[in-house]
């Protein structure tokens, strides 16, 4: 997709870019390239200060933060449990009544209802008894190791975090005192930002693929001769009729499973005959 369309597509729409994107959609969104970096810096200084005060409030209410966590996976635990018992019950009652209308016979709606009623109560016991002992294991197994260990492990995550973003915030340095090459030619992952693409086309080519695509001398049909292939010598004398081109303005044809393109390779037209 060349860049134009892919502003098109993108006009209107956040999308997450590195620092080298962000530079390069500076230059073609905005004129004004300083004020566009120095509001890329600001947005970016403010999303890890921020994320350094949320994770220094964690880590300052970690007990009290586990305990809530805690006391929600044991509700969980206990509430699976429950789901359990009342599936058997459920299951239990349907094969009851499926065997009483077997053999003919029928309840009246009252009397069907008073039934589920006790035998919701003789299966909740029994099933109760049966899956009482190993839920009450599960339990103490929760509390005694997998939460324990999960604590742990919770408190050296929040631990990674609040020392990452301390030295993002420490060592924080704006875009327009960076240098412009180290921006553009690198992708620095920490200084990802929210960039909104409101480019307008300006100018009559935007990118060397769209230059090829509007000025390609060549049409569908006509006869070439490769003289020099890039990086693929075995394709040079090779002969071959233009079936399609391509939305880059490559060429494709019966010479070979390699597109010409024009920016890079010599061809010459042939004679058709």
């Amino acid at each position: 997709m060349i860049l134009r369309e892919q502003l098109k597509e993108l006009r209107g729409k956040y999308i997450k870019v590195g620092s080298r994107m962000a530079f390069w959609y500076c230059q073609i969104c905005d004129d004004n390239i300083e004020k566009v970096l120095d509001k890329l810096s600001k947005k970016e200084h403010k999303r890890i200060t921020t994320k350094l005060e949320q994770t220094t409030t964690e880590l300052n209410n970690f007990e009290e933060i586990w305990k809530k966590r805690v006391a929600r996976t044991i509700s969980r635990k206990k509430g699976g449990h429950k789901r359990i018992i009342e599936d058997h019950v459920k299951k239990d009652i349907k094969y009851y009544l499926a065997e009483l209308k077997e053999k003919g016979i029928k309840l009246k709606k009252d009397e069907k209802k008073e039934l589920i009623e006790q035998l919701t109560k003789e299966y909740t016991k029994k099933y109760k008894k049966e899956f009482g002992k190993e839920h009450n294991k599960q339990l103490r197994e929760l509390k005694t190791i997998i939460l324990p260990h999960k604590k742990e492990e919770y408190y050296t995550k929040l631990t990674n975090k609040y020392n990452q973003y301390t030295k993002l915030v420490k060592n924080f340095k704006p875009y327009l005192e960076r240098k412009v090459k180290e921006v553009y030619n690198s992708i620095v992952d920490e200084n990802t930002v929210i960039v909104k693409v409101t480019g307008y086309e300006e100018g009559k080519y935007w990118d060397q693929e769209e230059y090829d695509k509007e000025n390609n001398p060549y049409k569908v049909g006509d006869k070439i001769r490769i003289i020099e292939m890039k990086d693929e010598p075995q394709y040079s004398g090779r002969e071959g009729v233009i079936k399609f081109i391509d939305s880059l303005g490559q060429l494709h044809g019966t010479w070979g499973g390699l597109a010409v393109i024009l920016r890079t390779d010599k061809i010459e037209r042939c004679s058709n005959d």
